[in-house]
This record gives C-alpha cells, sequence and structure tokens, in this order.
C-alpha cells in the first residue's frame, strides 16, 4: 500500500462519474456500498463490487427517483437497513433495496423541514439524531408507524360543457358506458385520493387503454385532457397511494367510446364501394378508348421518328465532318497551311514503330561489311531561314508572312509527295520522309538549299528579296549497326537542329573549298564506334578538341585528326554554288578495318 489520494469529481456528460463535486457526506452501509450526499445533486451509491473492480460507477437518487431536494446534507442507516436523509426539504427514508422512497415534512409533524450540514448522530441505541432550523429532531425509527390505509379514489370526467360521469374505487356496480360524438373533441379527466395525511405526498397513475402505450405516474397532478382522440373504445384507469407509498392497486376506472365520423361510418363505406366499382369501370373504358387512341398515336410517332433518325444522322455526318476539320486545324499551321508539332506527335510514332520492325527483321540477316548501311530509316531535314528577320523588320510583318507563304511553295516543290513538311516554328521548318537510299536525305538537303536561294521572294510593291536555309539533317536510327535502341527519335531531332546551328556558323570556313565535316565529334562522339575503342571519357575529350579546331577555321585539320580516330565519314557539300550557305549532316561514323 502507498499513501496517495484520488479526485472522483464530476464530468459533464458523464452519466457514470458523481453527481456533485460539493459532497456533505460519506456513509458506508451494511452491504458495503459508499453513500455520498452532496449539495444539488442529490445521493450518489458507489457499490462494493465497483469499488473493488475501480470502475466509477455511481447510482444516483434524485428528485427525478422521488427526493423531495437534490441537496442532502447527511445519511444515517438505521437497524433495518433503511436510509434517512436530511435535507432542505424535510427528511426522506430510503429503502436500498428496491429504492422506494418515503418523505416526512411538517405536515407530518415535523418542526420544520429545513435541517443543517454536519449536524446528524447515530447512538448505539438506534436513535437516530437531526439537527434542524428549528432545534435537533430525534426518533426511533423502529418505532414510527406507516400509514398502511390504502386511499380510495374518486374519478370525473366533463367535456366542455359539463359534467358526465363521477366514479368510484368502492362502486360495485360497472358504470354505465359513455357515448362521445366524433365532434366531441375535449375529453377532461380528474381523480383525487382520499387520503388527507399528507395529501401533497399522495402519487397517482393513470392510463388510457386504446391510446396509452404504459402508465403515467404523477405526483401534485390530477387530472388529465384528452383532445381529438379518433374513434374506438377506451377505458381510463387511476390508481393511487398515499404519503407512505401504499397504493390502491384496484383503482377506479371508467370505460367509453368516440363515434366515427358520419363520412367513416359502415353505411358510408358501402357507398364508397358502390363510387369505388363506378370509377373502375370508367377507368377500364377510358383506358380502352386511351389505348386506342395510342396505337394511332404511335403509328404517327414511328414515321416522326424515321424522320428524325435521317435528319439526326446528317447531322451526325456533318459533325463528324466538322469534327475531321477541327482536328486537321488542330494539327495545320494557321498561316502556312503546313503541318504543325503537334502533328509529328500524332503521326511519327506508327513511322518510327514500323522501323524499328524492318530494323529487326534486317539485322537478322544483315552480312556485316565495312560499308555504312542507314536504310531502312527516316531522315529529319531542318531548315533554319537566315535572313529572315531583317526581311520583317524591313518591309514589316506582313510582308514577311508573305515570304514564308513563298517559302512553303519551295519546300513542296523540292520534296517528295511523300515527304512530310512541318512548320516547326518561326523561321523554321522540320521535313520528314523515309530514305529509299543512303543519298536520298543528302540529295533532298541540297535540293531544298538550291531552291531556296534561286528563288525571288516577292515582299509587296515590286520589291523583291533572296533568301537562304542553314540545313542541317540527320536519320533515325541514329546507330552504326542500325540499332534502334541507341537514340529516341527526338534526340535525333535535336542533332539535326545543332547540325543546322552548326551550318549556320560554319559557312566562313567553306569559302572556296570543298571541308570535309567528321560527323562524329559533332555528335559528341557518345552515339559512335571508334577504332581504337575509346572510352566514353576519351571520346568526349576527342569531340571537344576536334570541334575547338573547326571554331578556329581548321576543319580539314580536325577531319583528318577524326579519320585518323576512325570516327569521320565524308560527305560532299556543293560549293560551287552559294557556297556561303552549306548543308551540314550528322550522323555516326563507322570504324574502319
Amino acid at each position: 500500500m502507498t499513501d496517495s489520494f484520488l479526485h472522483y469529481r464530476n464530468e459533464p456528460g458523464n452519466m457514470n462519474s458523481l453527481s456533485s463535486d460539493a459532497a456533505w457526506n460519506i456513509t458506508e452501509g451494511k452491504d458495503g456500498s459508499l453513500w455520498v450526499a452532496t449539495m444539488g445533486g442529490g445521493l450518489n451509491r458507489w457499490y462494493l463490487a465497483d469499488r473493488k473492480a475501480g470502475r466509477e460507477v455511481f447510482h444516483k437518487y434524485q428528485k427525478a427517483q422521488g427526493l423531495q431536494s437534490n441537496t442532502i446534507y447527511a445519511v444515517l442507516e438505521d437497524r433495518e437497513g433503511f436510509l434517512w436523509l436530511s435535507s432542505n426539504r424535510g427528511l426522506s427514508r430510503l429503502d436500498p433495496s428496491d429504492g422506494s422512497l418515503s418523505n416526512y415534512d411538517r405536515f407530518n409533524g415535523l418542526k420544520g423541514d429545513e435541517f443543517n450540514a454536519g449536524a446528524y448522530l447515530k447512538t448505539r441505541a438506534g436513535q437516530l439524531y437531526f439537527g434542524s432550523a428549528e432545534g435537533v429532531l430525534t426518533f426511533s425509527p423502529e418505532l414510527l408507524t406507516k400509514n398502511q390505509h390504502p386511499p380510495d379514489i374518486v374519478l370525473s370526467v366533463r367535456s366542455r360543457e359539463k359534467l358526465l360521469a363521477s366514479v368510484s374505487s368502492n362502486d360495485t356496480l360497472v358504470p354505465e358506458k359513455l357515448v362521445f360524438a366524433y365532434d366531441d373533441d375535449y375529453i377532461d379527466f380528474s381523480f383525487t385520493a382520499l387520503d388527507f395525511a399528507s395529501p401533497h405526498m399522495n402519487q397517482y397513475r393513470y392510463i388510457l387503454k386504446g391510446f396509452d402505450k404504459d402508465w403515467n405516474t404523477v405526483r401534485k397532478q390530477r387530472s388529465v385532457t384528452y383532445t381529438n382522440l379518433p374513434a374506438g373504445q377506451y377505458v381510463f384507469k387511476v390508481k393511487a397511494s398515499n404519503n407512505d407509498g401504499v397504493w390502491n392497486e384496484t383503482g377506479a376506472a371508467l370505460p367509453f367510446s368516440v363515434k366515427p365520423a358520419p363520412w367513416l361510418s359502415p353505411g358510408a363505406f358501402a357507398i364508397y364501394a358502390l363510387l369505388l366499382g363506378g370509377l373502375i369501370y370508367s377507368y377500364k373504358k377510358a383506358q380502352d378508348r386511351k389505348q386506342k387512341l395510342a396505337q394511332q398515336y404511335s403509328a404517327k410517332l414511328e414515321a416522326q421518328v424515321e424522320d428524325r433518325t435521317q435528319e439526326l444522322y446528317e447531322r451526325n455526318q456533318q459533325l463528324s465532318h466538322l469534327n475531321e476539320m477541327l482536328k486537321e486545324m488542330s494539327v495545320t499551321d494557321s498561316l502556312t497551311g503546313l503541318k504543325n508539332r503537334r502533328y509529328l506527335y500524332e503521326f511519327i510514332e506508327p513511322r518510327v514503330a514500323a522501323v524499328n520492325r524492318r530494323v529487326e527483321d534486317t539485322q537478322k540477316d544483315r552480312v556485316v561489311s565495312g560499308k555504312i548501311d542507314i536504310t531502312p530509316s527516316i531522315f529529319f531535314v531542318m531548315i533554319d531561314l537566315d535572313g529572315f528577320k531583317p526581311i520583317n523588320d524591313a518591309y514589316g510583318h506582313a510582308a514577311g508572312d508573305q515570304v514564308l507563304m513563298q517559302v512553303r511553295d519551295v519546300l513542296r516543290a523540292s520534296c517528295r509527295d511523300s515527304d512530310v513538311i512541318i512548320r516547326w516554328g518561326g523561321d523554321e521548318f522540320l521535313v520528314v520522309g523515309e530514305n529509299n537510299n543512303i543519298h536520298a536525305a543528302e540529295r533532298l538537303a541540297e535540293r531544298i538549299r538550291r531552291n531556296l536561294a534561286e528563288f525571288q521572294y516577292q515582299v509587296g510593291e515590286g520589291h523583291t528579296v533572296t533568301l537562304s536555309g542553314s540545313i542541317g539533317f540527320s536519320m533515325y536510327p541514329f546507330s552504326v549497326h542500325g540499332k534502334a535502341d541507341q537514340m529516341s527519335w527526338e534526340q535525333v531531332i535535336a542533332i539535326a537542329d545543332d547540325a543546322s546551328l552548326h551550318s549556320e556558323k560554319e559557312w566562313p570556313q567553306c569559302l572556296g573549298r570543298r571541308v570535309r565535316y567528321a560527323k562524329e565529334f559533332l555528335g559528341r562522339l557518345r552515339f559512335g564506334q571508334c577504332r581504337s575503342g575509346f572510352s566514353c571519357r576519351q571520346r568526349t575529350y576527342l569531340a571537344d578538341h576536334l570541334a575547338g579546331l573547326v571554331e578556329r577555321g581548321r576543319g580539314g585539320e580536325a577531319a583528318e585528326e577524326a579519320a585518323e580516330a576512325g570516327c569521320l565519314r565524308e560527305t560532299r557539300l556543293n560549293d560551287r554554288t552559294h557556297p556561303r550557305f552549306p548543308v551540314f549532316c550528322i550522323f555516326p561514323a563507322r570504324s574502319r578495318a
């Protein structure tokens, strides 16, 4: 055992907690229960079994259970096991076995109803003492007599206008049954117990059989009113107790009935049955006529449905055509009428998949040779117009739009019908097609370059200008052995775009001579095969070194070094006409044996 304290308090919302934090008195009963008297919370009982189990479950006795007040000052247990409770409204006796209560006040001989806290005593002889505002009350509980006489009961019934009947619990004859009309909407029952020892402590229970589901218990109320009772048979019964809780269980009873309204009488229902039969017959005839009309209407409706169906079909066809137009507009450049980037993402995947399948089939039967084979493949030609911005600045955006329309015509004339021309954005165009042979893409790039440079572009008011294009192209798959998993088609397009940028940067070194381009060093050598088996870091270093030579105007020297490393494949550039704007191609070189 350890010295410690446990606090028990009232917890709002917890019905099992102590009813009040203000405890006036604590008494242990013969059965081991703790009785806690509180201010404003009534009496609390904590059973021994709950206390030993550590369960904080307090059972409460309050005004709702029959106490005169919820403020209990003291609790004393007499020799018979009854509990005597002092309060500010008299004295009460509680039977712990069944929870029944008997209340005593000045009408039972007490000097006053107000007792004091802490003023109580039980002598060895069983005498009980309670201190009150009027002095000390002392008595021997076993000497108190109980009123054993069950009270007689008088029951009366009234309407709004008069008294209808009165019966007593002593009547031996069955009272005549009352009959109320359907419009008697007010019936009042009054009752009283003929016990005058403490009439204010008499209790009553009543029930209206046929209407109430259970007995109603009241103390001071001695009348009850029912309104608008439905038609039927009823019995009103009342019981009463005296001041000590002795009940007259026989009670007084008064039977009565309420007549139905004329429209709810048996005769009325017979008329209703006849009317219902006539209505059913009329309804059947009306339904027959309606069915005939419905058949006629159905035939007419079917014809209308057919017409409407045909109309909807035609509208659906129009809608499908409009959807196709909208779809076409979503993948078409609004200015040039060429395809846009979105179209590329929609159409390229099936073509790439077909190339991958052909590459896989080709790889099974290919005999490796020293010659590069780039078929089957897809080429991407990126065209970047040179000098387009000055046209916009000098002649205005309308003239620039006119020039772009003419560039579109030049590209269409330069490309094959199977090639797809895409306006990539601004002054950039992309041509996508399939290679028939190793030089197809190169010849197409040269043809586009030449046609763009030779065309005279109209800018309005009789003025013409010339344009050129920096062109780069590359092929998918981007692999010396035709492997499709080396790079994605998006990366191949990025290489072609990079090639067009290099073409624009490298044109000063192309004047008056043929330049051989080291394909792999501009592709950063990360995607090729080197004869010497360079590592990734070595290939990156070599690519940067060769690119630096080209930038310093030493392209020929760079090409020779790349050839020695086994990562160069030459391509001829048509520098006899318009050498200022070369075509630049990047694709992987093959190791030489």
